[in-house]
């Protein structure tokens, strides 16, 4: 449901569903992250991205990269570059995907510009 959400752009909704998901006693899995996490960098929540962040540090997931890309990517959707970094250098396998996103959030927070050589 929190995927349907995000894909349909009812972006308050998902934060919803996540908080009576932990508040019914179910834990996130790594599924459901990326969807919230997309779903903050949306709305530029970085307060509640970094509550929820907490949370996916003191589980599991965090070990899995499709998730700590997710995190990257908010914060790459919301401007916080050095936090963007942060996560970056934290995590503990990088691939393709993790570099990308590092790079594309450095652009869109006008970090870093690529020059066209003529």
């Amino acid at each position: 449901m929190i995927k349907g959400y995000v894909k349909i752009g009812q972006f308050k909704q998902p934060l919803i569903l996540f908080d009576e998901l932990r508040i019914g006693g179910l834990c996130p899995n790594n599924f459901s992250y990326p969807f919230v996490f997309k779903d903050i960098g949306e709305l530029k929540m970085v307060k509640e991205g970094e509550k929820i962040y907490g949370y996916e540090l003191k589980s599991a997931v965090w070990f899995d990269n499709y998730v700590g890309n997710s995190v990257m990517d908010m914060y790459g959707l919301s401007g916080g570059v050095e936090s963007l970094y942060k996560v970056f250098d934290k995590m503990p396998h990088r691939d393709s995907i993790t570099w990308n996103i590092l790079i594309f959030g450095f652009v869109r927070c006008g970090r870093y510009q690529v020059s066209q050589n003529t």
